[in-house]
């Protein structure tokens, strides 16, 4: 149940809460220089893992190419045995006939030959075999089988001619078969070696990414450690730290909180921290209630502005309608979403802060504008009227708006 905003807060007053009173000092330098080598060797993995996201996305982009060309090598494949299949038969077939035709010849000549001989008086049988017949039905049986063996040379002769271009064409096809063959094989054998470096690029990504979760976890511990102390980090940029987005918002918050923040003359809504918030909003008003503003300098460090253009938002409204028509809003009333650390809390119209941790229900939060100063307070989860996740995924689906990781330039932030 809501309660009455004037009760709760306004961004220029929040009765009886305690003001932090926290002084900032200056960090270790060893401790200092700890945390940039642990932020650097975390950068380096994401850097690493983000390249193994593209080479496996692009390994996986070429799967469909080369099935598509172990297709099409299938298919020549099939048509080469085809062919080949097909000029055999042709081969065999001219084989055969030019055996038949040489058979043939050889019977003729050895005719003549046998007919020559008996003339000649070569072999006995023959020699009476003609002196017993007709001279001239001889000469006529010789003179026929000149002519038979006349024809089955040109005969014989074609179809040499042809076995030869038969077989020409038997060997061409046989090639490319064991070429078509051979391309099948290069294919499928592509195919298995893609598949097997999208897997090893997956495992690889996931060993290292553990590797950088483990390593963000020890720079965390570093960073927490340093803000535990109350110390200001000279030189440090939170927002380049490496660390997940939503961990980036509570720690840039409590680095707020950490320096001491507050309204200079109190109740002024100014102070030279004040005027740096408002550099994160277009068309910002110096005296104006500062809690919007505060937040969007902390959305814009940490690398998810807030607004379309990643103007900023200076009225706790504009957020709110802003974070609904990206898809980022959540009502406190919807009991499937839970608030986390990095989520931005909303008393619209008249309040905001960020969510710092969840303890069952009962949230820390980090409010600029809250007793006239940032503040860390103790909230319940169901005062609020709503919630904007700026990290991660849109939620229900996005139409448009701050990315998760999106870098912005922050130069002119201080």
């Amino acid at each position: 149940m809501r309660r009455p905003v004037a009760i709760i807060f306004t961004c220029l007053l929040v009765a009886g809460i305690p003001i932090a009173t926290a002084s900032a000092q200056k960090a270790d330098p060893n401790q200092i220089n700890k945390l940039r080598q642990q932020s650097s060797i975390v950068k380096q993995g994401m850097d690493q893992v983000e390249q193994l996201k593209a080479q496996r996305k692009q390994a996986i982009a070429q799967l469909p190419y080369l099935k598509q060309r172990a297709h099409d090598a299938m298919m020549l494949s099939q048509r080469a045995q085809q062919d080949y299949q097909t000029t055999q038969t042709k081969f065999q077939e001219v084989s055969d006939k030019l055996n038949h035709v040489t058979l043939r010849y050889i019977q003729t000549v050895q005719s003549m030959s046998w007919a020559q001989a008996g003339l000649e008086g070569q072999i006995p049988e023959l020699s009476q075999m003609a002196n017993s017949s007709n001279i001239h039905d001889t000469v006529l049986v010789f003179s026929q089988a000149q002519t038979i063996m006349n024809n089955m040379q040109g005969q014989l002769d074609n179809m040499r001619s042809l076995a030869v271009t038969a077989n020409k064409q038997r060997q061409y096809a046989e090639t490319s078969r064991n070429n078509a063959t051979a391309t099948q094989l290069a294919a499928s054998q592509a195919i298995s070696q893609q598949t097997q470096l999208t897997a090893a690029l997956h495992d690889s990504q996931k060993a290292l990414q553990s590797n950088v979760a483990s390593d963000q976890k020890e720079l965390a511990r570093t960073f927490n450690k340093l803000l535990d102390s109350g110390a200001d980090l000279p030189g440090v940029d939170v927002a380049a730290l490496g660390l997940p987005g939503a961990q980036r918002i509570v720690q840039l918050a409590l680095v707020e909180y950490h320096k001491g923040v507050h309204e200079t003359p109190d109740g002024s809504n100014q102070s030279p921290d004040i005027a740096r918030y408002l550099t994160a909003t277009a068309g910002a008003v110096t005296g104006a209630a500062w809690c919007a503003y505060f937040v969007s300098y902390i959305a814009r460090r940490a690398g998810m502005p807030i607004g379309d253009g990643g103007q900023g938002m200076g009225y706790v409204g504009s957020v709110n309608d802003w974070a609904q028509s990206v898809n980022r809003y959540f009502s406190s009333s919807d009991t499937r979403f839970h608030p986390q650390g990095g989520d931005v809390i909303m008393w619209s119209p008249n309040h905001i802060g960020i969510v710092i941790a969840n303890h069952g229900g009962t949230l820390t939060t980090v409010e600029g504008n809250a007793s006239n100063r940032v503040n860390k307070l103790t909230r319940s989860a169901t005062s609020a009227t709503g919630y904007l996740r700026l990290w991660g995924s849109p939620l229900n689906g996005a139409k448009g708006g701050s990315g998760g990781s999106g870098g912005v330039d922050l130069g002119a932030i201080n």
